[in-house]
């Protein structure tokens, strides 16, 4: 939407400068490691400006740049859709992932599997318990055609009859 367009203009200047004194801070400190690690963030920020101007609708690479370049600064972001259950399990347990396959060695190919895993046994599922009192995801069938394939929910998750 416009709007969100608008917030990514406007706070991606704010993002840049943070990452400059990070990456300042690191080559102050004369940490070898934090400098290697400080040396991938400019590329990341090139690609989240190109990501940023472009104005491309529902873009979620944007979100997964934004993710990573926070989590390599020690930066804390929210993460939330209008009701903070059905996309926003789909992009945190993303993030888990991508996480998982980053820092802790998870094998990419492994990845969808361990998406499904946590959209079908992790707290998220909870979370639409406590919120609607079902145990599912408020996709129907025409949203899940639509959405990118990593922020697919696992078959059996999700359904029609769920009010959102």
């Amino acid at each position: 939407s416009q709007i969100q367009s608008e917030i990514n203009r406007h706070s991606y200047p704010i993002m840049q400068e943070y990452v400059r004194s990070y990456c300042a801070l690191c080559v102050a400190i004369g940490s070898a490691k934090l400098s290697a690690e400080a040396s991938i963030l400019p590329g990341l920020l090139d690609q989240l400006e190109e990501d940023v101007h472009s104005n491309k609708s529902k873009n979620v690479e944007m979100l997964q740049l934004s993710e990573e370049i926070c989590q390599r600064v020690f930066a804390g972001r929210v993460t939330s859709c209008k009701s903070a259950k059905d996309r926003t399990a789909m992009s945190v347990t993303l993030e888990q992932g991508n996480i998982l396959v980053r820092d802790h060695g998870l094998p990419e190919t492994s990845l969808q599997q361990a998406l499904d895993s946590m959209r079908s046994r992790g707290t998220r599922l909870h979370n639409c318990m406590k919120n609607v009192g079902h145990r599912q995801y408020a996709f129907n069938s025409f949203q899940i055609k639509c959405l990118p394939a990593l922020y697919c929910p696992p078959p059996g998750t999700f359904g029609k009859k769920v009010q959102g």
